[in-house]
């Protein structure tokens, strides 16, 4: 420490052994039964402090339905200005998606789920800057979904447009006919979506012969049923707004899942809570007047 300079400097280092997430969760009275069945280990070998940056050399693992989530590049500078930005990068990779159904109430899908997140900048807690991309891959061939979680897919991108369509149109996409048909199978799913000074591009992932036929762009293609990006130009261009009330409009269909699951299993009375939000309990860490 630099009296005169009023400069602090710190270097140090930190490891993690395989941990629960409930571990970190529970003490903070989080639901045991929505943390995520995670396990995290962390080695940071490098880990620089100054007065106005965080520098962290190695990464942190987090093991779950089969798969891995790695962080790394972790840092943070400007911190003593008022636009502090914080930077991280994350790949995951083999996530079976039959258990995220479940723990989600998405219904039943089987496949994985890969992707990133890479060059991550947030300031004012907004994400500026970001290269991203999550796949729906096969074990074998197709994608499987039930048509309780097809519908929740499509919730994600259309909000409760879904739930408008007529029962006669409705029933045979995902009424009991299509229970008897077998779900869906999907050839591909998949989102690309690039950040930088206020605009993100959008683009899908479609496989060139199936876009040399049909000369669309789709978010997912089956042989019963597909979504297709509806734009005059691709890549499709957003703003931060825009990208803001597309995450708005998923965040509320994952809470509602959640919400209708508490209700199913009668754990909760309070419809208010949001998803993943602290119960009512007696940790010392928190505080009941908060």
């Amino acid at each position: 420490y630099d009296a005169i300079q009023n400069h602090y400097a710190l270097q140090t280092s930190a490891e993690l052994e395989e941990t629960p997430l409930e571990a970190f969760l529970s003490p903070l009275c989080y639901d045991s039964a929505r943390i995520p069945p995670a396990q995290i280990r962390a080695s940071f070998p490098s880990i620089e402090v100054k007065n106005d940056h965080i520098r962290i050399k190695g990464d942190a693992n987090i093991s779950l339905w089969g798969g891995k989530i790695q962080f790394s590049d972790l840092s943070a500078q400007h911190l003593d200005t008022e636009i502090p930005e914080f930077n991280f990068s994350t790949n995951f990779s083999g996530i079976e998606l039959l258990p995220l159904g479940t723990w989600l109430n998405f219904g039943e899908m089987k496949g994985i789920l890969q992707g990133y997140a890479r060059h991550v900048v947030i300031q004012k807690w907004l994400p500026t800057h970001f290269d991203f991309r999550i796949d729906a891959l096969p074990h074998r061939n197709w994608i499987e979904f039930s048509p309780e979680s097809l519908k929740n897919l499509i919730g994600l991108f259309a909000g409760d447009a879904v739930e408008q369509i007529p029962g006669f149109a409705h029933d045979p996409f995902f009424g009991w006919m299509s229970d008897r048909l077998g779900g869906f199978d999907l050839k591909y799913a998949g989102l690309s979506l690039f950040a930088d000074n206020g605009t993100i591009l959008i683009e899908t992932h479609d496989p060139p012969e199936i876009y040399r036929i049909l000369k669309k762009h789709y978010i997912f293609w089956g042989r019963r049923f597909k979504m297709p990006l509806i734009t005059s130009t691709y890549p499709v261009a957003m703003d931060q707004m825009g990208l803001t009330r597309v995450a708005l409009v998923m965040a509320d269909q994952i809470k509602a899942l959640a919400e209708k699951k508490k209700a199913e299993k009668n754990e909760v009375h309070e419809t208010e809570s949001s998803f993943l939000s602290p119960t009512k309990c007696t940790s010392p860490l928190v505080s009941p007047h908060h």
